[in-house]
């Protein structure tokens, strides 16, 4: 299974009762008919009350099978919550990337995270209620509160349907989990439809977004693009990653115009998301469009944003992919002069020389045999590019040290400098003490 990262997705871990009481399914079948019948009953049906009392019976069907279930508790407390409820084998399976212990029980199959020995997920095997009881508990909580005209039980109905919001984006967690992105997709679709329904205040903003994502990875593009434009219609776009793959469906339709729209929108949007700068580059050089065009879209986002210092930085990347790379340098170095804080330019200027040199190194790489002194001289070019990019990452790891905001610029830039020292250690002692400096703050 394809593992995506569901962008800034939290997840909404439901939350069942450690005093709930797992019923019998004849039990909780019969507290629905005779809501149901209530709900049936004219005189009654025009009452808030009775409507909630069906929406209670569908979740209380819902919520039986994982009775007792405590979300993210370890092994041990699982085991002492469920009482007579043993579990029936266990296994470790392999979902994704990960290695999960799943224990089998009776009514449900448990997966426990190796990281945190916690519960992550619970795929349920038999139902109290054979249908959808969620959505049947929300088409009574919206008919309930369509007939509370005087608002009295709004703030019930909207903590109750939050709880099935929840609900739903835990299954569909689960259901991606397992390997079902078509279910997934449809699951995080209804969080967030029953999320943004009144009275409910609580959208799940990335509910939809990651619909989307997962609708596009099990291959139904057109759903996807629907729900991609929803999410953004929502205001929710993953920092502008819903422009980027928006304009990956487009280019697997052949719909290269709309894939160039997409990108472009995305980029005046978000011009400091990587992902749209490098694919609206990359479709540029694939329709023989010049790239630099994109510069000129970067001077309109600088002149609205004059202080946003991650914009030099994208023009510094995008200057030095079509190779320009002391214009390159020049835009990097301008971060310090809008905020003297910012190590961010001086990380990228690293990165820069970094770059280089390994580009030069390939170069080098491939000549024939009997050009070894060019060979030698292009080594010696590379050492010395190197050295240069020293001082930049030095600057960068002292400026950023210090400010919190900046922790993985001072990390970076200290893995860099170790292993750029450790590469120059054989050129003086000073190197080999830079190495071993940067070692020791590493290990810290």
């Amino acid at each position: 299974m394809k593992k995506f990262i569901l962008s800034l997705a939290v997840v909404l871990a439901a939350v069942f009762s450690a005093s709930a009481q797992v019923k019998s399914d004849a039990a909780i079948l019969k507290a629905i008919e005779k809501a149901k019948a209530a709900a049936e009953n004219p005189k009654k049906a025009e009452k808030p009350a009775t409507w909630l009392a069906l929406a209670k019976a569908y979740m209380a069907a819902y919520d039986n099978p994982t009775a007792n279930v405590i979300f993210g508790i370890g092994e041990q407390e699982l085991l002492l919550a469920m009482g007579n409820d043993k579990p029936l084998s266990e296994e470790y399976v392999v979902l994704g990337d990960t290695q999960y212990k799943k224990k089998v029980f009776e009514r449900k199959n448990i997966y426990f995270d190796p990281a945190t020995g916690g519960i992550a997920f619970i795929e349920v095997t038999k139902p109290s209620y054979d249908g959808d009881a969620l959505l049947e508990a929300y088409n009574a909580y919206v008919k309930a509160n369509e007939l509370d005209a005087k608002h009295k039980k709004a703030k019930d109905i909207a903590a109750a349907l939050k709880r099935i919001a929840d609900h739903y984006y835990q299954d569909a967690i689960t259901a991606y989990s397992l390997g079902n992105s078509a279910k997934a997709s449809g699951l995080f679709e209804m969080a967030a439809k029953v999320s943004a329904t009144e009275p409910c205040a609580e959208v799940i903003s990335e509910a939809f977004y990651n619909a989307a994502l997962t609708a596009q990875g099990a291959g139904n593009l057109d759903k996807a693009v629907e729900l991609y434009n929803l999410s953004m219609e929502k205001g929710y776009s993953a920092e502008g990653n819903a422009y980027s793959n928006l304009s990956t469906i487009y280019l697997e339709k052949a719909d290269t115009l709309a894939a160039r729209k997409s990108l472009e929108d995305g980029f005046d949007a978000f011009p400091d998301n990587e992902s749209i700068l490098t694919s609206l580059i990359n479709l540029y050089l694939q329709i023989n469009e010049d790239p630099r065009l994109i510069l000129d879209r970067l001077e309109i986002a600088k002149t609205k944003l004059p202080d946003n210092t991650s914009l030099y930085n994208v023009q510094g990347n995008l200057l030095r992919k079509v190779g320009e790379f002391d214009a390159a340098l020049e835009a990097y170095r301008t971060v310090l002069k809008i905020d003297p804080k910012d190590p961010t330019g001086l990380f990228s200027e690293g990165i820069a020389w970094v770059q280089k040199a390994s580009d030069i190194q390939e170069a080098a790489n491939a000549l024939p045999n009997n050009e070894y002194r060019k060979y030698d001289a292009m080594m010696e070019e590379m050492r010395g590019v190197y050295k240069t990019g020293l001082k930049p990452f030095e600057d960068a790891y002292e400026l950023a040290k210090d400010q919190p905001q900046y922790d993985k610029v001072a990390r970076y830039s200290a893995e860099y400098l170790k292993q750029m020292y450790f590469f120059l250690r054989n050129e003086g002692p000073e190197f080999m003490e830079g190495y071993k400096k940067y070692e020791a703050i590493l290990a810290q």
